[in-house]
């Protein structure tokens, strides 16, 4: 029989919790639907830190909160936070690192903040974790879930235009302006006609608009903001581009595959694991163009395999199985439950 969370007191702390922001704020927006406490640097401190200047006021407001009433586990989503653990050690509280990502800097603040336990969203990132120094026995994989939603049957792919899409926050290490580039270096040394819809929005917005204004009219991009359903908006696109320079787990890819999706992704880490054996999944280096133009053509000769009604349910099955939602939500339960019997003796 699965436990209350509401019987415990557990804590999750995140930069920002925003779900449009990317995939670790949908993962906590998902595990919130279970009751659990969400700090996060916007988080308002009352009456008695209001006063106080921003960057001092969420530090603050989480230590007294910490002090007054402490949690039973907490889980740090964000390496703001990790200064907190000396804190929350002395009151014997649980610490869990939930490791979204490869983090290409800040890598030292791992070795002096050391939490009682990690969680990792891929093999990837676990790997990071052992060589970082933190031992395997003290990490669980607990792979993101699907949540892309039913499966939209796509029209027969047109090749001219060529469609080709993104979803992700407007953020440097998604790597958008380096995708609009090596699309404009392609469709100028192919002459071909291309349309480039990125869903998502973020700080990159202007940038990435002016990059885009520039570009020659048969190369069109349009930015169609955050959607809740990206894929309705992407029937008549067959291919999804990932040209991210960091990922910890990749949901885009998930749902990419789901979905039916020709997928192009940035050869790194997290990704690999999830798309180097799908037939239709074509790795490439962001800082090569010609590794981008190759595996462009490639997923451009294999535009008829989407309409492979034994390639899509293939496809789809192995997505439901490894990523599905129960599993995500039972390795949870279990984790969480090992963590409060921990602290209880």
């Amino acid at each position: 029989m699965k436990k209350n969370y509401m019987n415990y007191s557990v804590w999750h702390l995140i930069n920002d919790p925003d779900p449009t922001r990317g995939g670790a704020q949908r993962i906590l927006d998902l595990l919130n639907r279970n009751s659990v406490q969400i700090f996060s640097k916007l988080s308002s401190g009352g009456v008695f830190t209001k006063f106080l200047p921003k960057k001092i006021r969420w530090a603050l407001h989480l230590s007294l909160r910490t002090l007054a009433k402490p949690p039973q586990v907490v889980y740090i989503h964000s390496r703001c936070f990790l200064p907190f653990v000396y804190l929350f050690n002395i009151l014997n509280v649980r610490t869990v690192f939930y490791g979204h990502a490869h983090y290409r800097t800040g890598n030292w603040m791992f070795r002096v903040f050391k939490c009682r336990e990690y969680i990792a969203v891929s093999k990837s990132v676990r790997d990071y974790f052992v060589e970082l120094g933190i031992p395997a026995s003290k990490i669980e994989v607990i792979y993101n879930p699907y949540m892309g939603g039913d499966y939209i049957q796509p029209p027969p792919p047109a090749t001219s235009p060529l469609r080709v899409g993104s979803i992700g926050g407007l953020h440097t290490w998604k790597g958008f302006d380096k995708a609009i580039k090596l699309l404009e270096r392609f469709a100028r040394n192919n002459e071909l006609p291309l349309q480039y819809k990125i869903i998502g929005r973020g700080p990159e917005l202007d940038n990435l608009s002016r990059q885009a204004s520039v570009l020659p009219p048969e190369i069109n991009v349009a930015f169609l903001g955050y959607k809740q359903a990206p894929y309705s908006c992407l029937i008549d696109t067959p291919i999804i581009i990932i040209p991210s320079l960091e990922e910890g787990f990749g949901l885009i890819a998930i749902e990419a595959i789901y979905q039916g999706k020709i997928l192009l992704f940035s050869d790194i880490p997290a990704l690999r694991e999830i798309c180097s054996n799908d037939p239709i999944s074509f790795a490439f280096n962001v800082h090569a163009p010609e590794s981008f133009s190759l595996a462009l053509k490639s997923a451009v000769t294999s535009l008829p395999k989407i309409q492979n009604i034994e390639l899509i349910e293939n496809r789809k099955a192995y997505i439901l199985e490894k990523f599905g939602m129960e599993r995500f939500l039972n390795s949870h339960q279990l984790f969480l439950e090992r963590q409060l019997q921990t602290s209880s003796t």
